[in-house]
């Protein structure tokens, strides 16, 4: 009997030791010596002592601040839109493109005519143009002889834009009209006579004409002399 109470103390004692070696409070087993199954007790896990609760001060709570009631804003004033005014048109002010021709008008012409005899020829030379000044550019009369061109007449001014509506394009027609006349010194020979004239836009006057030149040849045939009749004496 004393044999097993020491039994019981000594497995109560390893049980103790074993309890202190599961000192995280894990579940262990005690068994009576006399006994065949284990009685398996769970020891309750030492809760940790609890830390005193601080309670947290309140911080303040903050007053609202009172938010600024908006001021109405002023929409700004939608200002008018200037128009453009007309600016008066004054004297001068204005300026207008010069007139274009408007059709077609007749080239230079030139017509020669031979008035005279063969070896003292007479010339009419007659010259037109629709829209230019006609002169005189020069006569050949093929022996060596010439006739001198007259100057060209043209002599340009300025042309300002008109500053009120210009009528319609006007054309400035020429004319020329010439006589000359020649005595050839040998006879029995053909001979070439070449005259020519001209026309200009003598003022040079916007969008005018343009120049042209003309001529004209002709060839007349100078017999030959006719022997001096001799004169015989009556017998």
């Amino acid at each position: 009997m004393l044999k097993s109470v020491r039994s019981q103390v000594l497995l109560v004692a390893g049980g103790l030791v074993g309890a202190a070696a599961l000192a995280a409070g894990a579940t262990y087993a005690l068994v009576n010596a006399g006994d065949t199954s284990p009685v398996v007790t769970t020891a309750a896990t030492p809760s940790p002592t609890p830390e005193p609760t601080v309670s947290p001060t309140p911080s303040p709570t903050p007053s609202p601040t009172p938010s600024a009631t908006p001021s109405p804003t002023a929409s700004p004033t939608p200002s008018a839109s200037p128009s453009a005014s007309p600016s008066a048109t004054g004297s001068g002010s204005r300026t207008y493109a010069h007139p274009k021709p408007g059709s077609t008008y007749d080239g230079l012409f030139l017509k020669v005519t031979n008035t005279g005899s063969p070896d003292s020829p007479v010339l009419t030379v007659q010259a037109t143009d629709g829209d230019g000044k006609v002169f005189f550019a020069g006569l050949d009369w093929g022996d060596g002889a010439t006739e001198p061109a007259s100057a060209n007449p043209q002599r340009c001014r300025a042309f300002p834009s008109p500053t009120a509506q210009p009528p319609a394009y006007a054309p400035k027609p020429g004319t020329l009209r010439r006589t000359f006349a020649h005595d050839y010194q040998q006879f029995g020979r053909t001979y070439k006579i070449v005259v020519r004239v001209a026309s200009v836009n003598d003022d040079c006057r916007p969008y005018g004409p343009k120049a042209e030149t003309t001529s004209v040849t002709l060839q007349v045939v100078v017999p030959a002399a006719s022997p001096t009749p001799t004169a015989t004496s009556a017998t």
